[in-house]
């Protein structure tokens, strides 16, 4: 597996091909740029679809209880 930075490991290129030029850069783009004081909190949520769709403009990508994909209708109990 390939990290970034200087304890970075080669052996990626023996996985896949491309992998190598991928690993080169990563580690450029960690040596140029300070990648823990870049990221930020983009807002805080509820958790809940009102606050996805007014806040954030997002509805159609929530995943709260309710509205997550997959088969909960099949496997809650009857009269549940």
């Amino acid at each position: 597996m390939a990290q970034i930075g200087k304890a970075a490991t080669r052996d990626a290129r023996s996985v896949r091909p491309g992998a190598a030029q991928m690993t080169q850069f990563l580690e450029a783009l960690a040596e140029s740029s300070n990648v823990a004081a870049s990221a930020r909190a983009a807002g805080v949520t509820s958790k809940q679809l009102a606050t996805c769709r007014e806040r954030f403009a997002n509805a159609i990508n929530f995943r709260g209880e309710a509205h997550l994909p997959g088969n909960d209708l099949l496997t809650r109990y009857p009269g549940g």
